[in-house]
């Protein structure tokens, strides 16, 4: 993790996002490293889009006000395999 994050500092990255299981190994790191940079030590996917996106995600229970149109091919025939 230690080169990585060396890595990612040498880029210009601030904000790291890492999994939790990861946590352990940050006393490898040099602490003039982690103290410039912001380290995210997460544990799902949720977490991650939190932090990575710059607005909320909108809720899953936010219904479609109209149904989407199902798709038709043109004609009134269903589409035969070619082979």
């Amino acid at each position: 993790m230690k080169e990585k994050l060396l890595a990612a500092h040498r880029l210009g990255l601030r904000t790291i996002i890492l999994p939790k299981d990861n946590e352990k190994d940050v006393a490898e790191v040099p602490e003039n490293l982690r103290n410039a940079m912001k380290l995210h030590f997460v544990d799902t996917m949720d977490q991650v889009l939190q932090i990575a996106l710059e607005s909320p995600l909108p809720s899953l229970d936010a219904e479609i006000e109209q149904p989407i149109a199902p798709l038709t091919t043109g004609s009134p025939e269903a589409p035969t395999a070619h082979q």
